[in-house]
């Protein structure tokens, strides 16, 4: 519910529920052609055309489309793509991309080739308001608790059991280990398994003054073997559930398995050693898997040797699309699978990550986890991802599910394992003919493609509430993915995850583009429509290239000219050269445009601008409706956006909110001290202080020291300075984990985070230090995003 701010106003909600992207619903119906619509490419017909059409693209904010090009480190530093003539161009491959997925909504044609069909993975770990299928999950892995002693719980999965994954001769098998347990129904919770905490063997390890014999085979090779460097104790922020241990992370981790020797006393173990040189008789075989890095996760598994005589399981028998089903989302995720923080040898540790992640090769075995229970799952970590009970496209309609020929198809052509046919247009590359005036600057950010697993965005919801998951018998896909429109490039708070950032290096607002398209054999409706798909309407804008999410590559496209071959000319039987072969009459795009329009019309029966899905499309490309930026940013982590979400609104409740917004009804969610535009301050991308950081959620305590910001002004100028202040250390509570510093000749305190000072510094702080600091807007006052001990 909107709440009212005491001025006759209300706020947009409490928390932030949004996206840079949404949905153009699919067509219910998407329209056929007849059966004998496929032209052939070598009839020339009377009452169609071939010709080209010049278009010019036009950037309203700085755009980037990326030369592919990485460092030795693997990391993209890329620049604009060039041509074969090193001239700055939009790729034509590019520019038919767009134009495609505008004709497919334009013409009402089929998604159904554009879908992946495969049932998608998923897991169940922090708390949320999507949870929809946390009692599924826990269920599943039969999550429970095991007494250890008095007053002593411990959380257990029941029905997670250890083995290994084997290939053999093209066929996948699950082994059990030499000691499985068979789980029985009435809960039998034994592991056959065993967990090493990295913290218990790293705190005794210092201790022991830096030597721990029991546990060699870590402390022989800690930059390859241990999540944290053993320099120190893991220290303690905070107490209750919210306590967390930190220390210094090891940023050389990459996950792994090895075999090793390992020695149990009373159900645990107490000694891990390198095969080689152990002459102990005691030790047992067996397999370390660790599966992080996962923020707070400090656990190593050792898995015991492999019973080839003991259980075996068939996988494909088992569960057909099983084995399908893993590579697939393996395949999706493996652009995501690398170390956040690794310094030395990026791209060996990121093929090291991945390959870790992936099925075994033929001839090899590897530890798993695996359930098999009402069903068959398998992972490389005890918190499963499970298989979903549906395909994606089970969520389309049944007229999308139906294969058709459709106007896509006839422009653009297709091929399938049956046949195929080519298309009848061609795309060169879209050259540039004017540079921007504004200065070029490096940017990086994430590109972090929003994923079909986001359920609560990518499917229809019931109205606010997050209901329907891809374990719904009846649940149903959004629609085509399109990104907003934006009035400026917008960057967010800066992640810690620099690793995973993307280097833009864009081409100022203002950059002019020419390109051709040739079409061969179309006849007026479907020239029409072609013209429609790369115009659109007067006012619309498209998005172009990377970093759409922050407002790049939105851009004006015109059209030029549209000529038809004199094909008397062109096709000249005595094989005379032509240099112009058009016909000296240009076809008129706004006729041909409008006769297509009205063939939409009569078959749709109604107006095409009240069609759900061609509306929909139209809002989102329409350049005076842009939604207000506080509705289209990511959410974010941090702040907690996700465990208050609610469902993602659909285009036409985001703009009249962005309306209300913008008359003054309701105000904006207030979240991120966001970028400076190039249209602002001549070209600059990044925030005026530029010191990039996150910040912890806050803590939910006493806060009367910071106070409350609304009508402050002098908190505003704080916040919308963003600048490096410095100050003392005016309250500080270790217990809780938080503290207030206080800057010279400003009222309002800064709260900060024990965690946002590096692991060594946090030992070192105490009242009165000098800090340095960058701040943001927090919900109750100005809060640190970066400190540091002067």
């Amino acid at each position: 519910m909107e709440k009212n701010n005491g001025n006759g106003n209300t706020n947009a909600g409490s928390s932030y529920v949004g996206a840079p992207y949404n949905f153009v619903p699919f067509a219910k119906e998407p329209y056929a052609l007849n059966g004998d619509s496929q032209v052939p490419h070598d009839v020339l017909d009377t009452e169609r055309f071939d010709g080209e059409i010049r278009y010019r693209v036009t950037a309203k904010t700085p755009i980037f489309v990326s030369d592919g090009f990485k460092d030795k480190d693997g990391k993209v530093k890329a620049d604009f793509a060039r041509n074969q003539y090193g001239e700055y161009a939009i790729p034509g491959n590019t520019m038919r991309g767009l134009v495609r997925n505008n004709l497919q909504i334009l013409s009402e044609s089929s998604f159904n080739e554009d879908v992946d069909d495969y049932r998608m993975m998923f897991r169940e770990v922090a708390g949320g308001a999507d949870r929809v299928d946390k009692d599924r999950y826990e269920t599943i892995l039969g999550v429970d608790r095991k007494k250890l002693g008095e007053g002593k719980w411990v959380s257990i999965l029941k029905w997670v059991e250890a083995g290994y994954i084997v290939k053999e001769k093209g066929k996948y098998y699950i082994y059990g280990t030499v000691n499985d347990t068979e789980r029985s129904s009435d809960g039998d919770d034994k592991l056959n398994y065993y967990i090493i905490s990295e913290r218990n063997i790293i705190n005794q390890y210092v201790d022991n003054g830096h030597k721990y014999d029991d546990f060699s085979f870590f402390f022989d090779n800690p930059e390859k073997y241990l999540q944290h460097k053993p320099l120190r104790k893991f220290k303690k922020i905070g107490e209750g559930k919210g306590a967390k241990y930190v220390n210094d992370e090891n940023t050389e981790y990459v996950p792994y398995i090895a075999p090793v020797l390992y020695k149990i006393s009373r159900g645990r173990v107490i000694s891990v050693k390198d095969p080689d040189g152990v002459t102990e008789t005691d030790y047992l075989k067996g397999y370390v898997l660790s599966s992080g890095p996962m923020k707070n996760k400090k656990v190593i598994y050792i898995i015991p040797e492999i019973n080839r005589e003991g259980k075996c399981i068939d996988i494909q028998a088992t569960d057909k699309n099983a084995i399908k089903t893993f590579q697939i989302d393996y395949e999706k995720r493996k652009k995501g699978l690398k170390p956040v923080k690794a310094y030395k040898d990026k791209e060996a540790k990121d093929a090291l990550m991945q390959k870790f992640y992936d099925l075994p090769d033929e001839g090899q075995m590897k530890p798993v986890f695996f359930i098999e229970r009402n069903g068959l799952y398998f992972g490389y970590t005890p918190r499963l991802r499970l298989f979903n009970d549906h395909f994606v496209k089970d969520g389309m309609n049944d007229g999308q599910k139906r294969y058709i020929f459709d106007y896509s198809k006839s422009l653009f052509g297709y091929s399938n394992n049956k046949d195929s046919y080519k298309s009848r247009v061609s795309f060169s590359d879209a050259v540039i003919t004017k540079e921007g005036t504004k200065p070029r600057q490096r940017t990086g950010v994430i590109l972090a493609e929003p994923k079909p697993s986001s359920f609560a965005d990518y499917l229809v919801q019931d109205g606010k509430t997050i209901k329907y998951t891809y374990n719904s018998d009846n649940f149903e896909l959004r629609g085509v993915k399109q990104y907003w429109l934006h009035n400026k490039t917008v960057i967010p708070l800066s992640s810690d995850k620099e690793a995973v950032k993307t280097t833009l290096f864009p081409l100022s607002d203002g950059t002019e583009f020419e390109g051709v398209i040739r079409f061969s054999n179309l006849d007026k409706l479907e020239l029409g429509l072609l013209l429609w798909s790369i115009r659109l309407e007067e006012n619309s804008y498209v998005n172009i290239g990377q970093g759409k999410a922050y407002g790049y590559g939105v851009s004006k496209v015109d059209l030029l000219s549209v000529k038809k071959y004199d094909r008397e000319k062109a096709y000249d039987i005595e094989g005379a050269f032509v240099l112009n072969p058009y016909d000296e009459t240009s076809l008129n795009a706004d006729e041909l445009i409008g006769g297509y329009k009205e063939a939409l019309q009569k078959r749709l029966g109604t107006r095409f601008d009240t069609d759900p899905s061609i509306s929909s499309f139209m809002l989102m490309k329409n350049s005076a409706v842009i939604p207000h930026e506080s509705l289209t940013e990511y959410m974010s982590v941090n702040d907690g956006d996700y465990k208050k979400r609610t469902a993602l609104k659909d285009v036409q409740a985001i703009v009249a909110e962005s309306r209300q917004i913008r008359d003054g009804v309701i105000k904006p969610v207030q979240r991120h001290v966001q970028a400076t535009s190039s249209q602002d301050k001549g070209g600059s991308f990044q925030r005026r202080n530029g010191n990039q950081g996150s910040s912890d959620r806050r803590e939910n305590g006493n806060r009367s020291a910071g106070g409350n910001r609304r009508g402050d002004e002098n908190l505003r100028r704080i916040c919308e300075a963003f600048d490096i202040k410095e100050g003392k250390v005016k309250y500080l509570n270790q217990e809780k984990g938080f503290g207030f510093i206080k800057i010279p000749g400003e009222t309002k305190d800064v709260y900060f985070r024990i965690s946002t000072f590096s692991v060594d510094e946090q030992d070192r702080l105490s009242y009165g230090k000098k800090v340095r600091v960058s701040i943001r807007p927090g919900k109750k006052g100005p809060e640190a995003v970066s400190c540091e001990l002067i």
